[in-house]
């Protein structure tokens, strides 16, 4: 029973030893513990019997204090699994077996690993080895075209393309491309029309005024067609006629309808280009007519009468002959014999003409000249000419038109080509002025460009216009000669990628997103970074913090003795010691140990037993922690590999 005894023995030396010894009953104790194995093992019970099936097992052993412990055992068997699994890969591939061996050959391979729950799994793999397609395909494109490679390569020359992609069972498939450019093809065709015509171009379209014009369409082998019209509008013609016939006869209009009375009358007709000539004629119908004429004669001149009669004197005469329309006239003429006349007139003619002088003489310089010629009244007029030559001008001026333009030259007349041109038009002074035109046509010019833009992005095309959609884009713009530039973009659009990974870190550590931020809590973080083709990725990290745990344990030891704490290292003396180790999920586990050394003498045999009962109480008391946290990593290893 619990007391203080006193004993005397001889000690070491031979000399009496005094021991005083405070004994302490201990009372015996009981423990439960829940244990699994797997199927086929054996447990080994805390009093050293075996148990191979699921039961409870009730065993006594001696306590830390070396009394009785009562341990009841709740034992679990765990069954080992079996399953199958259906692969295939692609021929040249290998495939790990669940065992980490490997198979590259069509076949039924059995692997044993452990399960979620520790056991044994027998895996089946029934294996079949899938072998790579390969295949031809022979294309055309036309000229500025991109075709897209099976493998999403792009060709524009004519050649032999290799491309390997995934084919329908996910295995290579190698496809050759014979690939053929087809030139395209350009011609120039010149029409004319006559004016309020419409002409159709080859696209369709109309045109009904002069000028160049472009159409596009798609020629015998399917390829663009570029075809230039160069269209002349023939204007139509107006003329008008004034014409007049005797009372009784019948006048002929141009388009072969008759007319007898007065009045306008409109014809059409074909004019030498072919177009409308619309003749305006007005008609007047001449009665036969009476008339009287006064008329002067030069003194000493003889006057013949409309009928041929002659008169030299003043006096009234009556004539019947035709008048100007070939009608009867009945003309009397009032007849006044007047004298002769002097006059002078100042005139100037452009340098390399010639003047006819009033008596028909020619000048061709500057000077005065005399001129003896019949009056108004047909009498004698002496005229005195001062004339003047004026010289003429000459000028050239450089010019340039795009390629397709035309150029209207100072004599109205038209080019379309460089060259030299000369116009002759009248100056300020009515004299000729020659204009040399140095014309320069300026060639138009194409160009293409391919570009890739991501998805989501928009692209400026060099007209201004955008586009955001894998395409052929054609531009017209000004040159830098500011003529027409026609610049053609392949546009490829690259999509964005997205993915997502699932991590786990321990807690103080520090995760590195891919963007390059970082994160030390559990969550979900976004990061955007650029993908290969250098557009938007999005990838979602799934982040789990891991908490790192500390527990504490208080032992003792025998002086000399050596205790092995939980990182390994060792202890010898009295103190409290810090171990850092890996816990079930890989992170920190502190564990400090309060360590106490007892020194062997008989005189602390009470300290001894007392340490002894603390301990075997400590013991129990971390045993049953311990048990606890197998129970639940277990249990949650089992969970996370359910749900695997």
């Amino acid at each position: 029973m619990t007391g203080v005894y006193t004993s005397h023995i001889a000690n070491a030396a031979g000399c009496d030893s005094t021991i005083t010894t405070n004994l302490t009953v201990i009372p015996n104790t009981t423990s439960t513990q829940t244990l699994s194995i797997c199927d086929g093992a054996t447990h080994t019970l805390p009093d050293g019997a075996t148990a191979t099936v699921t039961g409870v097992y009730t065993s006594h052993i001696a306590n830390g204090a070396g009394c009785d412990s009562t341990i009841t055992t709740n034992l679990t068997v765990i069954p080992n699994t079996t399953s199958t699994q259906t692969l295939s890969i692609c021929d040249g591939a290998t495939h790990t077996l669940p065992d980490g061996a490997t198979a590259t050959t069509t076949g039924v391979y059995t692997s044993h690993i452990a399960n979620a729950a520790g056991c044994d799994s027998t895996i089946t793999t029934n294996l079949t080895v899938i072998p790579n397609t390969t295949s031809t395909q022979t294309l055309s494109i036309c000229d500025g075209a991109t075709h897209t490679l099976p493998d999403g390569a792009t060709a524009t020359v004519t050649g032999v393309y290799t491309s390997h992609i995934a084919n329908a069972a996910g295995c290579d498939s190698t496809i050759t491309t014979n690939l053929t450019v087809i030139p395209n093809t350009t011609s120039t065709q010149t029409v004319s029309i006559c004016d309020g015509a419409t002409h159709t171009l080859p696209d369709g379209a109309t045109a009904t005024v002069t000028g160049v014009y472009t159409s596009h369409i798609t020629n015998a082998a399917g390829c663009d067609s570029t075809i230039t019209t160069n269209l002349t509008v023939i204007p139509n013609t107006t003329s008008t006629q004034t014409l007049s016939i005797c009372d009784g006869a019948t006048h002929t209009l141009p388009d072969g309808a008759t007319a007898t009375v007065s009045g306008v009358y409109t014809s059409h007709i074909a004019n030498a280009a072919g177009c409308d000539s619309t003749i305006t004629t007005n008609l007047t119908v001449i009665p036969n007519t009476t008339s009287t004429q006064t008329l002067s004669i030069c003194d000493g001149a003889t006057h013949t009468l409309p009928d041929g009669a002659t008169a030299t004197v003043t006096g009234v005469y009556t004539s019947h002959i035709a008048n100007a329309a070939g009608c009867d006239s009945t003309i009397t003429t009032n007849l006044t014999v007047i004298p002769n006349t002097t006059s002078t007139q100042t005139l100037s003619i452009c340098d390399g003409a010639t003047h006819t002088l009033p008596d028909g003489a020619t000048a061709t310089v500057t000077g005065v000249y005399t001129s003896h010629i019949a009056n108004a009244a047909g009498c004698d007029s002496t005229i005195t000419t001062n004339l003047t030559v004026i010289p003429n001008t000459t000028s050239t001026q450089t010019l340039s038109i795009c390629d397709g333009a035309t150029h209207t030259l100072p004599d109205g007349a038209t080019a379309t080509t460089t060259g030299v041109y000369t116009s002759h038009i009248a100056n300020a002074a009515g004299c000729d002025s020659t204009i040399t035109t140095n014309l320069t046509v300026i060639p138009n010019t194409t160009s293409t460009q391919t570009l890739s833009i991501c998805d989501g992005a928009t692209h400026t095309l060099p007209d201004g216009a955008t586009a955001t959609v894998t395409g052929t884009y054609v531009s017209h713009i000004p040159n830098a000669a500011g003529c027409d530039s026609t610049i053609t973009t392949n546009l490829t659009v690259i999509p964005n990628t997205t993915s997502t990974q699932t991590l786990s870190i321990c807690d103080g550590a520090t995760h590195t997103l891919p963007d390059g931020a970082t994160a030390t809590v559990t969550g979900v973080y976004t990061s955007h970074i650029a993908n290969a083709a250098g557009c938007d990725s999005t990838i979602t990290t799934n982040l789990t913090v891991i908490p790192n745990t500390t527990s504490t344990q208080t032992l003792s030891i025998c002086d000399g003795a050596t205790h092995t704490l939980p990182d390994g290292a060792t202890a010898t003396v009295t103190g409290v010691y810090t171990s850092h180790i890996a816990n079930a999920a890989g992170c920190d586990s502190t564990i400090t140990t309060n360590l106490t050394v007892i020194p062997n003498t008989f005189r602390i045999q009470l300290l001894l037993k007392h340490f002894q009962f603390v301990m075997a109480r400590r013991i129990l008391y971390l045993t049953e922690q311990l048990r606890r946290q197998q129970e639940r990593i277990f249990h949650k290893s089992y969970r996370e590999c359910s749900r695997m």
